[in-house]
């Protein structure tokens, strides 16, 4: 009998670890991202993170201070979250496209979760579109990878 639990107890450790080893090219992105962009430095390292498409789309002002400021947004998302709770992403095997959900916690310690759409360019991948969502207190985090257009 303890022969069955110990292989029991040993199969599950060995699937949750090669579940942990699992590569997230997404989440790396996003890492990379959120290590070197920061206030001082967004437009210059931005760009080389996020879609020419996401960019266009946020310079959707006249007013170059209006699309500034949206593009400053977007190259410091990453700030908004200070204390992260989980992540989760999805791919399709072969895809140029992927989605990366991230929960956590803001400065003020209230829930969010940003959901992300990257393209894969040139081997990179890159933000196409974004989407914020700031959560009630007793909502919960999804449990799963979605895309922003699936929350919009």
């Amino acid at each position: 009998m303890m022969h069955i639990l110990l292989s029991f107890l040993f199969s599950l450790f060995v699937a949750t670890n090669s579940y942990a080893d699992q590569p997230s090219p997404l989440l790396d992105a996003f890492n990379k991202f959120s290590l070197e962009v920061n206030e001082s430095n967004a437009f210059e390292k931005g760009p080389s993170f996020f879609t020419k498409e996401f960019i266009k789309e946020a310079q959707f002002s006249k007013d170059p201070d209006v699309n500034e400021k949206s593009l400053l947004r977007a190259y410091t998302m990453h700030e908004m979250v200070k204390k992260r709770e989980n992540s989760f992403e999805m791919q399709e095997k072969g895809s140029a496209l992927g989605c990366l959900t991230i929960n956590g916690y803001n400065s003020t310690d209230e829930p969010l979760s940003i959901f992300i759409l990257y393209k894969n360019s040139e081997s990179h991948w890159l933000v196409s579109q974004v989407h914020v969502e700031f959560l009630n207190e007793g909502d919960a985090f999804t449990d799963h990878a979605q895309c922003p257009q699936e929350v919009m």
